[in-house]
């Protein structure tokens, strides 16, 4: 617009404020227009920005949807699997400590049978030479719940254990208990002072009458440790498999020809004449199943909280806590050697347990920890 002193002078006052009047109309109808302008084009970009917004918040929800979904169906998905495996394995897992229990208990009492000098000479309360209710007693307290792991083992392959770390740990606890008879081998060579121990010598039959320590067959290779397992089980039709009472055990076992008695047959070497003294193998195998046993009984009978603020080797410090219990020498005839080597088997069966028992342990605490944390899915 042209400077109003630029104008000529001739120009009347009247034409001036008028050119002045529709210069300042024009400028306000550009602005005007240059605003609607302005406003209609963030009208249009509010209007895409909101449907973007929108399509975002469609997706979100979509998503937050699935997710629940999801979760309700895992939910559901656990619960049920849990249900059920609870009142599968819950029978088993109870009848397996109570048979834990039984054997634990039988360990300890053959030390304090060997102490008594009932397991010496002739007269041994486990004397081969014929079948007194000892000798079968202790065959069967020491089966049983092998038979019942067995068991366990058929229905626990249907379930995710990673559901239920408690169930895991004792299953896994069982599992190592399964072992230890047949490790043997790793049990004689375990800890500060290996034992000479030679059973598949070629001599060995003539030579263990004399030497029962090195060349007596003191494990069972797996496969003939499972066939008498296997015939400890009772399937009946229309009924769930289970394992055998001791009467039906002891009827079965001096069955001559039977299954049971042909499958105990070989393995009767093992408590058949068996001493601490001059089976130290045997004795560590059995010392290790203890402190299994003992830390399954621990499981069972306390909270999750409880097991799961102890380390692996804190649950199987069950030997040496009870050491006294576990004592076979006689009071009136120990020696210097007896001593010695019941310090050594306690520190074998220690190595062992630390190299074999305590890493899956540990895995399995630290899971059952994870549960018992706030947020984790309680009991």
């Amino acid at each position: 617009m042209a400077d109003p002193s630029s104008l000529p002078s001739s120009l009347p006052p009247a034409l001036i404020a008028a050119l002045i009047a529709a210069g300042a109309s024009l400028l306000v109808a550009v602005i005007s227009a240059l605003a609607a302008f302005l406003a209609q084009k963030r009208s249009i970009e509010n209007q895409a920005e909101l449907q973007r917004y929108q399509a975002d918040l469609k997706r979100l929800q979509a998503e937050l949807d699935d997710r629940r979904a999801e979760r309700d169906a895992r939910r559901d998905y656990e619960y049920e699997a849990l249900k059920r495996m609870y009142q599968e394995c819950s029978p088993l897992l109870f009848v397996l400590v109570e048979q834990a229990a039984s054997a634990y208990g039988r360990i300890q009492g053959l030390a304090h049978t060997a102490a008594q000098g009932n397991l010496d000479g002739p007269g041994s309360w486990l004397t081969a030479r014929r079948y007194r209710y000892y000798r079968l007693s202790t065959e069967y307290r020491l089966l049983a719940p092998l038979a019942t792991l067995k068991l366990l083992q058929h229905r626990l392959t249907q379930f995710d254990l990673s559901l239920e770390p408690g169930i895991r740990l004792m299953y896994g606890l069982a599992r190592h208990a399964g072992r230890v008879i047949g490790d043997d081998f790793d049990l004689a060579q375990t800890g500060p002072t290996p034992l000479a121990y030679d059973p598949h010598h070629e001599h060995a039959q003539s030579l263990r009458q004399a030497q029962p320590a090195v060349y007596w067959q003191q494990g069972v290779p797996r496969g003939i440790l499972d066939n008498a397992i296997e015939s400890l089980l009772v399937r009946e039709s229309g009924a769930a498999p289970r394992v055998m009472s001791y009467l039906e055990f002891e009827q079965a076992r001096t069955l001559q020809d039977g299954p049971t008695w042909n499958a105990f047959e070989r393995i009767a070497y093992l408590v058949a004449d068996f001493h601490p003294r001059t089976r130290p193998v045997f004795w560590r195998v059995l010392l290790a199943t203890a402190g299994i046993y003992r830390a399954l009984m621990r499981v069972a009978d306390r909270n999750t909280h409880d097991i799961a603020s102890l380390s692996a080797a804190q649950l199987l410090e069950t030997v040496d806590a009870e050491r006294a219990s576990f004592d076979w020498r006689a009071a009136d005839n120990s020696s210097a050697d007896d001593d010695q080597a019941i310090e050594q088997a306690h520190a074998a069966v220690a190595a062992y347990l630390r190299q074999s028992v305590v890493p899956t342990v540990a895995r399995d605490l630290a899971a059952l920890a994870q549960q018992a944390m706030p947020g984790g899915r309680g009991r």
